[in-house]
Parts: C-alpha cells; sequence; structure tokens
C-alpha cells in the first residue's frame, strides 16, 4: 500500500456508478480540470475506487477545495487518505458541496 509520508500527498476517491467507465478520458479530463503544479499519479485499487498521489500538497488542497467533482455527470466523491486504512473500507457516503442561492430574502 502508501507508507504515511507519501500518505499525506494522496487522496482516495470513488466514482458513483457500476457503468464501465473510459480509465484514459477519466484521467484526462481530471488532470485538465485539476490543472496541477507538478504530477498526479493515478491508481486503480479496485473497480472504479482510486488512490491518487500528488508530487505537490498544494495540488492536494486545490482538489479537495474544489470538490464537488463529475466525471460523465456521475459524482467521484473524494476523502483525505491516512495511508492505514484500506481504500476498500472507507465510506464514500458523503460529500461537500456549494450551494449559491438567489432571491432569497436577507436577515437581520
Amino acid at each position: 500500500m502508501v507508507g504515511r509520508v507519501q500518505a499525506a500527498k494522496c487522496l482516495v476517491g470513488k466514482i458513483g456508478t457500476e457503468k464501465k467507465i473510459n480509465r484514459d478520458a477519466f484521467r484526462s479530463l481530471l488532470l485538465r480540470l485539476w490543472n496541477p503544479l507538478g504530477a498526479v499519479v493515478f491508481k486503480e485499487v479496485q473497480h472504479h475506487l482510486w488512490i491518487f498521489e500528488f508530487s505537490e500538497i498544494i495540488d492536494k488542497e486545490k482538489v479537495l477545495s474544489g470538490r464537488p467533482w463529475l466525471f460523465d455527470r456521475y459524482l467521484l466523491v473524494i476523502h483525505e487518505f491516512d495511508g492505514i486504512t484500506p481504500p476498500a473500507q472507507i465510506a464514500f457516503t458523503h460529500s461537500p458541496f456549494w450551494v449559491q442561492l438567489h432571491g432569497m430574502p436577507q436577515f437581520a
């Protein structure tokens, strides 16, 4: 698996579908969207379950702060990775979302 020091530069993610995806398109799109300063290694550890290893911590933080991420209209749930918990045991049950509301009355 990934060592603890390396885990500090890793995220783990799962795509919210059982549908087959194009791995090359997945990698290419995320690299284009994330626009990292350094390298990103994509490791598929199980069906639709990925570890993303960043060479630069700033890229990892940018990906976390930019959530939610979608691929082919499916949610990619991303969490911090501690390097100890097997990715298959991580619960991918929640993801932060930004919500923008217009026309709401202001409260004093």
